[in-house]
């Protein structure tokens, strides 16, 4: 991967992902317009994925409008890290791969699929650990279970 395609692939990164920095306070002020302008980008992200077969850049928008967005409504800093670390986490193994000959976009997708994964057991993990709690309190405090 040249330089030339490695700054396109990360101007196109950070605009994906940005969409949700912009659209954070939107949702806070204006929950409406908000949410219609998140599901329009998600609808934009799921034709770019079904339709025109740019599967990575449909990732990254829904990213951008999902995850980037409810993060920056609980903090903007925090939503800045997250994008910082996943492109910060993409480029530099993609430099990596891409000098050992190795495909770049299907090791992204491997890593992509590990990180949605892990993200996926952690919620998982946390939900059952709160039902459990819940549960608990209920059955020392007498109460029926819900």
């Amino acid at each position: 991967m040249g330089t030339r395609a490695l700054a396109t692939v990360s101007v196109v990164l950070l605009v994906a992902l940005g969409s949700g920095l912009v659209l954070a306070p939107l949702l806070l002020h204006h929950p409406l317009a908000g949410f219609l302008l998140a599901g329009l980008g998600l609808y934009l992200s799921f034709y770019l994925t079904v339709n025109l077969g740019q599967a990575v850049l449909g990732v990254f928008l829904t990213m951008g409008f999902t995850l980037i967005s409810a993060t920056g409504m609980v903090s903007v800093d925090l939503a800045e890290a997250v994008i910082q670390s996943m492109v910060l986490g993409l480029l530099g193994p993609a430099v990596q791969d891409s000098a050992v000959g190795r495909d770049v976009y299907q090791s992204f997708a491997v890593r992509m699929g590990l990180f949605v994964a892990l993200t996926l057991y952690a919620w998982g993990a946390l939900s059952s650990m709160e039902w459990w709690r819940t549960r608990r309190a209920s059955a020392i405090a007498g109460k029926p279970r819900a």
